[in-house]
């Protein structure tokens, strides 16, 4: 039996974007007809669902300003000319504690929630909702009422620990006091939230385990984004001019461990240089790359040519800055393209902490070419571009983890055998 879901989640399902793209691979098993979504940036992919409501940020402030609902149903089939496209946002280092903040009154106290939104849910008579976490208490807080209106168990998804990170982590000050009330807001949502939850999906164990400790909840599934790419063997040594060293991906908290990265490629070689391709949205890390001459930023391509340039490439990398803020940030964060990585054929290093959910993975299963600071970066790096027998061992390696913990099959009967079970048992 096939049942309806109700996807809640920030960003619409747009393949472009990690998180669409996350939310898509998870959801492939449910049939596209048995999905609806409520999302508040962006608009989804054409038939990637049967229907969306959004309620942007601005229908959430306007509801508070006019005392009257905002938001409702895209057309999608009379505007597939914006279909899978996201709409403009602050940038990264312009946002605030103090926006966020005002963003979760305008929706708490906003008129959005009415008779428009109950009548949607109505028709949609949606089975079970996967709500996939973020820390604004507004969707939380949305989960919890929807999973009550319709009396259907509430699941949720969560690649992110914001509820375990003890520091400020939107504007980085020791002390804020719109971050706090922000904080207090979210906690509570949150706690709120797993009260209701019938089961949890997070992308490692660890995370899990996190989550377990701190609410209690005990069904819980580990779902790793899985990869659609062949398996090409791309381990031959090339002579030092046709070498290609490849970061792609965010750009966010990864500047100055590319620049230690590029630094240490013309330490062995000055013709090395290391190709950089992601979207720069703050200045810090404008100037790191633009300052550093063995960086090659290439900029913002489309996912069809990252794959292209995957396969092209001689070493891929995957690194987070090693300062304690970055690490406590993206303890949990798995690239999306990291599945994709090990996938392709093509040596992968990973140069980061090993408090990094990634390289403690990548460690634990001896997949990657690993170093953990830059004493074993130099070392790393020669071996993953002039050994051959390391490279060839390593991308079997990968291969092999790639079809245990990155596999479409498992992930879609994981996926699907859960919804049954909490829609058929109510599990609570």
């Amino acid at each position: 039996m096939s049942y309806k879901v109700l996807i809640i989640s920030y960003i619409a399902l747009i393949s472009t974007t990690p998180n669409g793209r996350t939310m898509q691979s998870l959801l492939q098993g449910v049939e596209k007809e048995n999905l609806s979504l409520f999302c508040v940036r962006g608009t989804p992919d054409n038939h990637c669902c049967a229907s969306t409501y959004r309620v942007t940020n601005k229908d959430a402030l306007m509801s508070l300003l006019k005392l009257k609902e905002m938001g409702g149903v895209l057309p999608l089939d009379s505007s597939s000319q914006k279909a899978g496209t996201l709409d403009k946002s602050p940038r990264h280092g312009d946002k605030k504690s103090l926006d966020y903040l005002l963003r979760e009154i305008a929706w708490k106290y906003g008129k959005w929630n009415g008779k428009k939104l109950k009548n949607w849910l109505n028709e949609q008579k949606p089975d079970c909702i996967i709500y996939m976490y973020g820390d604004g208490a507004a969707l939380q807080n949305l989960s919890v009422f929807v999973s009550r209106f319709l009396n259907i168990p509430l699941i949720v998804y969560s690649c992110e620990n914001y509820c375990f990170k003890g520091i400020n982590y939107i504007d980085y000050k020791k002390f804020s006091i719109p971050f706090y009330f922000y904080n207090r807001m979210s906690s509570k949502a949150t706690k709120e939230l797993f009260r209701q939850a019938s089961a949890l999906i997070s992308n490692s164990d660890q995370l899990g385990e996190e989550y377990k400790r701190a609410y209690n909840i005990q069904n819980i599934k580990t779902v790793m984004m899985a990869s659609n790419m062949e398996f090409i063997e791309n381990f031959k040594v090339k002579d030092t001019k046709d070498i290609r060293v490849v970061y792609l991906g965010s750009l966010k908290s990864r500047a100055d461990s590319l620049a230690v990265i590029a630094n240490t490629l013309s330490k062995i070689n000055p013709e090395l240089k290391l190709d950089v391709y992601g979207n720069i949205t703050d200045e810090y890390t404008k100037n790191v790359l633009e300052n550093c001459p063995f960086i090659n930023y290439k900029g913002f391509v489309s996912y069809d040519k990252v794959k292209e340039i995957m396969y092209s490439s001689t070493l891929l990398i995957e690194t987070i800055d090693t300062d304690p803020i970055t690490v406590e940030k993206k303890k949990y964060g798995f690239s999306t393209k990291f599945a994709d990585s090990f996938a392709c054929g093509t040596p992968f290093l990973v140069y980061a902490s090993k408090e990094i959910i990634e390289m403690r993975f990548a460690l634990e299963h001896k997949c990657a070419f690993a170093a953990t600071c830059e004493k074993e970066l130099l070392q790393t790096l020669t071996s993953a571009l002039f050994d051959e027998g390391k490279r060839k061992e390593q991308i079997y390696a990968a291969k092999s983890i790639t079809a245990k913990y990155f596999n479409n099959e498992k992930n879609i009967a994981t996926v699907n055998n859960l919804i049954a079970n909490c829609v058929e048992n109510k599990v609570k």
